[in-house]
């Protein structure tokens, strides 16, 4: 499984947005592994911000569709599109 979180640093992610975040949170389900950067400004319910100002997250399928050549080709696809 992918470690989204290490993907991007929370220095990085305040650098492109702009402005202050929380500490990344990460939580995995499956194959799914998403990272959440909160609103500092926002309310805490249980230790967690409401609000998310950036949240990333990474499908790692193994077999079939989402991990065979199509998955890779779709990606690569995405990522060309971005500036």
């Amino acid at each position: 499984m992918i470690d989204t979180c290490s993907l991007l640093t929370q220095a990085e992610i305040e650098t492109v947005v702009g402005r202050s975040v929380l500490a990344p949170r990460k939580e995995d389900v499956a194959n799914l592994s998403t990272c959440s950067f909160g609103d500092p400004s926002a309310p805490l319910v249980e230790g967690r911000a409401i609000s998310q100002v950036v949240s990333m997250s990474v499908f790692a399928g193994t077999s079939g569709y989402y991990g065979g050549p199509e998955a890779g080709s779709i990606a690569q696809k995405a990522l060309s599109k971005l500036p």
